[in-house]
């Protein structure tokens, strides 16, 4: 009977699985993550995450299943027992045999469940996902590490709480607008393309707050969408809603204060990269929130509600930040401590992101920081550009020996980056970003 309640719970993983890819209807297992990450300790979380990275989902997929197995097997055990205690007291036994049939159905149940397992913690449509690529020992600066000043979406970072994302019929989507408004809406695709709001498209970068020190958890792509402070004149919000909260497909939820859902640049967006969204995006409809970590830019986005009040998101509930405004850093990119460098002329390259405050300079150096040479920025090709990345190179005459090399950034408003060293939670990483390099050979 143990066999039998580990090859049910087997059964009935499958089979819900299969339901989430082929009606959207919840998965067991995403059910259970989105329960358990919000008991999780944000702290605990966040050191999970910045330690396993790409690899922290499958291994929480693992667990949840073998979790989910040991409980159908318990129940099992719990019959089997019920079942022995009630044979002697009636003269005749009930213990099921356990036949072939049953021992192949458990067999392939196994190994249904293994490639499951395998093609949902893949990393590409779920938590903890990054689309950097790892480059190797002694790749040359052209190397595909190198960030294009416009991400290439199949290359931009994915990070969802999801083990199977969303994958919504735009025929059948709405996005309803209610709360305090004087005008509540339920408006298909066309429709909200089709009102009387200028679309706009913009160049900005996204970053997700659990980004560690040089992490890839950051990219920057041309958005199209509607102006959300338009969209909000439209259903006439009324001057007691101070709230903007917004529900996604997946049941994630996060807010922000009105006056700043108004600001500009801040989309309901259902282009990227002259495309519409990709399902692991958030199609066909997401926020898309400049200057502010990725946890505001809810994708699968279905229903806003005006509120007089604050209402707690997803991940607030683990105490993460708030307001959500992007520490300003610099990442150094190339080299990346495994290449082997000559003698020469070696350009450093890399990109510097502060949101909405812009980036004014950054900073190399190359003996750990004890001295400093300014670096060239070199702007996007693009000019509808809202908080976005800055590229910088900077040409170092290198000769034999070992470094350190340390890169920070300098805001728009004249700050440099805060040099503390802080890990993501709960307001976003801080410290500079520092790479080992060694110049070999003459």
């Amino acid at each position: 009977m143990v066999w039998r309640g580990a090859l049910a719970a087997l059964a009935v993983l499958v089979a819900s699985a299969l339901l989430r890819l082929a009606f959207g209807l919840p998965w067991i297992l995403d059910l259970l993550a989105g329960r358990l990450l919000l008991l999780l300790p944000g702290a605990l979380f966040s050191f999970l995450l910045d330690h396993l990275l790409a690899a922290a989902k499958p291994l929480f997929l693992a667990g949840l299943a073998a979790g989910w197995l040991l409980a159908g097997a318990g129940i099992g055990w719990l019959i089997e027992r019920w079942r022995q205690h009630r044979a002697p007291a009636t003269g005749r036994s009930e213990t099921p045999r356990l036949g072939r049939r049953a021992l192949w159905g458990a067999g392939a149940a196994v190994a249904g469940a293994a490639a499951l397992v395998a093609l949902l913690g893949r990393g590409r449509h779920g938590a903890f996902a990054t689309e950097r690529a790892d480059t190797g020992e002694g790749a040359s600066p052209a190397a595909t590490d190198i960030p294009d000043p416009i991400t290439p979406t199949g290359r931009f970072y994915v990070v969802s709480k999801n083990f199977i994302d969303p994958s919504i019929d735009p025929r059948r989507w709405r996005l309803e607008i209610g709360g305090l408004v004087g005008r509540p809406l339920a408006l298909s695709l066309e429709a909200l393309k089709a009102l009387p709001i200028a679309p706009v498209e913009q160049v900005t970068t996204l970053c997700c707050i659990s980004n560690p020190v040089g992490g890839g958890f950051v990219s920057t792509a041309r958005w199209r969408g509607l102006p959300l402070s338009e969209l909000l004149d439209y259903v006439q919000a009324k001057p007691g809603a101070s709230w903007l909260h917004c529900w996604a497909a997946d049941g994630y939820s996060d807010g922000m204060a009105t006056a700043f859902a108004r600001e500009p640049g801040v989309l309901v967006a259902w282009e990227m990269n002259g495309a519409p969204l990709t399902r692991t995006h958030g199609a066909p409809v997401r926020l898309l929130v400049p200057g502010r970590y990725g946890l505001k830019s809810v994708k699968w986005l279905t229903r806003m509600e005006l509120l007089d009040a604050p209402a707690e998101g997803f991940w607030r509930t683990q105490g993460w930040s708030e307001g959500a405004e992007v520490n300003t850093f610099a990442r150094l990119d190339w080299p990346d401590g495994r290449s082997l460098l000559r003698p020469g002329a070696v350009h450093l390259r890399g990109i510097a992101f502060a949101g909405r405050r812009g980036i004014m300079a950054v900073e190399v150096s190359l003996d750990s920081g004890r001295t400093w040479a300014a670096a060239q920025l070199e702007p996007l090709p693009d000019a509808s550009q809202i908080a976005a990345w800055v590229p910088w190179t900077y040409l170092w005459p290198a000769v034999p020996g070992a470094y350190t090399a340390v890169v920070r950034a300098i805001d728009g408003t004249g700050a440099v980056q805060d040099a503390t060293r802080r890990p993501p939670y709960p307001s976003g990483s801080t410290g500079y970003h520092t790479v080992s390099l060694r110049v070999v050979g003459g």
